[in-house]
């Protein structure tokens, strides 16, 4: 069952209006979504009128817990129907739709985040540890969610950005207090399990610019092939060390999909441990999609999980020269 819900709309509790309602959020994007489908209708007088113009303030609420704050972007109604939907984002999507030029020379990748944050209006929240030094150019219009994504990209870290409240966050994909335990006969419904080479490189061809083969390097070509990819090495440059990491983000994938009993824990960027011995995959997961509907006071959530620490590999901008 649901806990209790308080959708606020325009400074309006609306939650007696919600028929149904989606929240959901994916390592792609900084921006988590709400989507609620709210009773309207023209055709009764009294029925009380929603406020629900795009733009106007968007809060939902779990056991008195804000879990998202936003603005409607897109509403919908009909008179063929009973209800208007209304589709929201959070602060994500700011940083999402304003391009940005910039220049960085020596800066860290928290510096480069307050930056951008301060360039539009946003607050930024706790950040993952950060002692780089980093030089890139972005001078050809680039969005704020890319500038930040890049920065902590060249620091190696594996992090997940997200709004949490009012503060954009910059959260390291690590196992930690928030790991939830999903297993059968206590919050598991159902799993399924992938296994796949879709995409997959096991080897990755040096050549120079002049189109001079140099080097192969391999990784488990004698299990699953010669599936290649070619990069281009200039003059005094050496790419084994990046041609090793494409093979290891691009290798045998394994995923895994739950359908649960609801937790506010459960969002991308988090972990969960799956005790499931059907499918024979138990163990440490990260989450890179979620998905929590709330439907006739139950809450359901869908996870797509995955074995390795997936974020999103954005690298925007060029070198400084």
């Amino acid at each position: 069952m649901a806990g209790e819900l308080n959708l606020i709309v325009a400074g309006v509790d609306v939650t007696q209006f919600v028929r149904s309602l989606t929240w959901s959020g994916n390592y792609q994007n900084c921006a988590r979504e709400l989507s609620a489908r709210l009773i309207q209708s023209h055709a009764d007088p009294y029925l009380k009128v929603l406020c629900t113009e795009v733009a106007s303030p968007v809060t939902f609420a779990i056991d008195g817990k804000t879990v998202f704050s936003g603005y409607i972007i897109t509403e919908e109604r009909s008179t063929d129907d009973t209800t208007v939907t209304i589709d929201c984002y959070d602060k994500g999507f700011y940083l999402n739709q304003n391009y940005l030029v910039r220049q960085y020379t020596g800066s860290t990748a928290a510096a480069i985040t307050s930056d951008v944050c301060g360039e539009l209006g946003l607050s930024p929240g706790s950040m993952a540890e950060d002692g780089s030094s980093l030089s890139r150019n972005f001078l050809r219009g680039v969005t704020g969610y890319q500038i930040i994504q890049t920065a902590w990209n060249m620091t190696g870290k594996k992090v997940c950005i997200r709004f949490e409240g009012e503060n954009l966050v910059v959260k390291e994909l690590k196992q930690d207090a928030e790991t939830v335990v999903i297993k059968k006969a206590s919050n598991l419904l159902s799993a399924s399990a992938k296994n796949s080479i879709k995409g997959a490189v096991t080897r990755v061809a040096l050549y120079d610019k002049e189109g001079k083969f140099l080097s192969n390097v391999d990784g488990d070509v004698a299990t699953y092939g010669v599936l290649q990819k070619v990069m281009i090495q200039s003059d005094n440059e050496d790419k084994t060390a990046e041609a090793q990491k494409e093979l290891d983000e691009n290798g045998y994938k394994q995923t895994m999909t739950v359908n649960c009993l609801g937790d506010v824990r459960l969002i991308t960027g988090n972990t969960v441990i799956v005790e499931e011995p059907y499918t024979g995959i138990s163990g440490l997961f990260w989450i890179i999609e979620d998905k929590h509907e709330f439907t006739g006071g139950v809450w359901n959530t869908r996870l797509l999980l995955s074995f390795e620490q997936l974020a999103n590999d954005t690298m925007a901008g060029t070198e400084v020269e």
